[in-house]
């Protein structure tokens, strides 16, 4: 079985990628910060899973870069592996026109949303020129599971008060993409990517409205949107080189989630 390498384990995706993949019986290690391994020593299939996915980017911003490229950078110099797999960002593409991965990217550097893609951009740019073996670039579009996740377990937590206060406008629209689909998706493109970056994502956009809908149903409880929050369209990433190349095919997101909360959540 192939071995694995994860930098940055202890997050949502690297905490879940550890658990997945020692599940399908991989030998998976995990490289801390100042606990290299002995130069030379070959780590396998590196997954850099390490990075800032939330708060406000602007008082964050020598973390971000920190994360998204030098912590990176000294990764790099140290290691020898199979392949090297970099977590970026779909975020990148927000003022875009398009959404494949050959797309020419747009940046206004001067936007605290664009400083994040331009850190997200930077550490691919790293990756790709740094001489590592196999050097590939995954864009993830939000990886959610409906419950412990980043987006949904706050706001199911805060049902318990009874409602919901969400942080965006109600048509805004994000390319939510299942925890279970992305862990699967990102082991295959570890193991036999054949190209340099994929878009990992559902390939299909809900809107904040909808979300508060489904939560509405099965938490029983008033959903409001937090006034003040700008309208976010952006387009629905494109993901036709992981159907085609691997023949994945992303569940319906709002189906998975209708399934998960009829279940029932709890708010622990």
């Amino acid at each position: 079985m192939p071995v694995f390498s994860l930098v940055g384990g202890s997050g949502y995706i690297g905490q879940s990628l550890f658990n997945a993949l020692n599940l399908a019986g991989h030998d998976v290690r995990i490289i801390r910060r100042n606990e290299f391994p002995d130069k030379g020593k070959n780590c396998g299939h590196v997954i850099y899973c390490a990075g800032i996915t939330r708060g406000e980017f602007k008082s964050r911003w020598r973390e971000i870069v920190e994360a998204h490229v030098s912590y990176l950078s000294t990764v790099l110099s140290i290691i020898t592996c199979d392949s090297f797999l970099y977590l970026s960002s779909a975020r990148v593409y927000e003022n875009n026109q398009t959404t494949h991965e050959r797309s020419e990217i747009f940046c206004d550097p001067l936007g605290e949303s664009n400083f994040y893609n331009l850190s997200k951009l930077l550490g691919e740019g790293v990756v790709m020129n740094s001489g590592i073996s196999a050097p590939r670039i995954a864009r993830l579009s939000y990886v959610v599971d409906g419950l412990s996740d980043q987006f949904f377990s706050p706001l199911v937590r805060s049902s318990r008060s009874g409602s919901i206060t969400i942080k965006g406008h109600p048509d805004t629209v994000k390319d939510f993409l299942l925890l279970e689909d992305a862990l699967g998706i990102l082991t295959k493109i570890a193991i036999d990517g054949n190209s340099e970056i994929y878009n990992v994502s559902s390939g299909v956009n809900l809107s904040l409205k909808q979300v508060g809908s489904l939560l509405d149903r099965h938490l029983k409880c008033g959903v409001v949107f937090e006034q003040g929050w700008q309208k976010r369209s952006p387009l629905p990433i494109d993901n036709i080189k992981i159907r085609d190349e691997f023949g994945l095919r992303p569940r319906s997101v709002i189906s998975e989630l209708e399934k998960i909360f009829a279940r029932g959540v709890t708010h622990d």
